[in-house]
């Protein structure tokens, strides 16, 4: 039995594209915004298919986990799709990230299938998934291997592994959110290279980016752990611009994109850092990086803080200046607050769900700002108000 949303499809599988929107620049590629970095950088891209793949204990579900944690804190909707383990470890371990008992019920979509979605006693609970796909912004499958075990395909064949991807994890992205994939290596580290275990379509398929995961220091109770991830494959490059600068070892051409810190010191709470690579651009261009000031951005936040009716969190202050015209970067907006936080123009305390709020305290101005290339200083400003109101008086 052939997969319902497939087969509702296959009529329009091969059709010219209209690329009006895609080249005046209208429709855009997807963006990184799922799973955040301490520095805002996403690190899963939105409407496409990610992967994390590694050997069996090295943190892979973990990350998966720490990611759902993220949106279901923001209160967004996540499918998590699980062959490997059961919902009671998964819940168990959202708590332990901070996710309140309300924000799971409310937002998590939790399943574990044995059999495959086409098959008489899934379809129902399939089509309920792709409902389920149009508002959730994160989708996880973890872990392939049972998946395609589950459907009877072969996860050594090319072909099978690319009728699954097509009917299933692509239409699940085609809704919108970041599917992301959990897979296992080969076993022979000789033989590893970019991609997971079986066959290499498992990375030519893959349409957001792939990443190797590795701990590198155990995670657990009572320890402090550390979870490296490296990105084998961006194929929209929205993210290895933000990743280490050179390749790992053994021509393995793969980049650091994060390690991830996890103190299980506190038993009733687990604290996670998301951060950015060690090896990072030289010292020369991270010092021209650290020394940048976005002025115009900084004057744009504090000019929408001074007018705002109420004190806005970050993903709202981010939201209105995409919505106002702003093309620039979380990063970079993330620096803006920063330092606006640092020099007292702007203050920041507690709100909802202890996410930080953010009020005006004194107005910036790049005018005002030494540092700023728009800065003029307060001589000259008097020197040519003195000069217009001569003229004035000439006139």
């Amino acid at each position: 039995m052939e997969s319902h949303e497939a087969s509702k499809n296959a009529s329009s599988s091969w059709q010219f594209e209209d690329l009006t929107q895609l080249a005046s620049g209208i429709e855009l590629p997807p963006t990184p915004t799922v799973f955040q970095r301490e520095d805002g950088q996403g690190l899963f891209y939105r409407g496409a298919v990610n992967d994390l793949h590694g050997e069996p204990g090295c943190g892979k579900s973990m990350i998966a986990q720490i990611a759902t944690a993220q949106e279901l804190k923001a209160d967004r909707d996540v499918i998590y799709i699980d062959y490997e383990d059961s919902a009671r470890n998964v819940v168990k371990r959202l708590l332990l990230l901070g996710v309140s008992g309300e924000q799971i019920i409310g937002h998590l979509h939790y399943v574990r299938p044995s059999a495959k979605p086409s098959s008489p006693t899934s379809l129902g609970g399939w089509r309920e998934t792709l409902d389920y796909a149009d508002t959730a912004t994160l989708a996880i499958i973890d872990g392939v291997t049972s998946c395609l075990a589950y459907a009877g395909l072969d996860s050594n064949s090319g072909d099978d592994i690319a009728a699954w991807y097509n009917t299933m994890p692509r239409l699940i992205s085609a809704c919108g959110p970041a599917v992301v994939l959990i897979d296992h290596v080969v076993k022979s580290k000789d033989n590893r290279g970019r991609y997971a275990g079986g066959s290499m379509q498992k990375l030519a398929l893959i349409d957001g980016i792939s990443y190797s995961v590795d701990m590198t220091k155990p995670v657990g109770k009572g320890v402090r752990g550390t979870i490296v991830i490296k990105s084998g494959k961006d194929r929209i490059s929205e993210i290895e611009e933000h990743c280490a600068v050179s390749w790992s070892g053994n021509g393995s051409h793969l980049r650091e994109a994060a390690r991830i810190e996890i103190n299980s010191t506190d038993p009733k709470l687990m604290h996670v850092t998301i951060a950015r690579p060690n090896m990072m651009p030289s010292e020369d261009r991270q010092a021209k990086r650290d020394d940048f000031r976005p002025t115009g951005l900084m004057e744009r936040i504090s000019r929408m803080l001074e007018d705002s009716l109420e004190e806005p969190n970050q993903s709202e202050l981010f939201k209105a200046l995409k919505e106002d015209g702003s093309g620039a970067r979380t990063a970079v907006m993330s620096k803006a607050v920063s330092l606006l936080l640092q020099e007292g123009f702007v203050s920041n305390r507690s709100g909802r769900n202890n996410r930080s709020i953010f009020k005006s305290v004194r107005p910036y101005r790049q005018i005002d700002d030494p540092k700023s290339d728009a800065y003029v200083d307060r001589m000259s400003r008097e020197e040519a108000s003195e000069s217009d109101d001569e003229n004035h008086l000439e006139i």
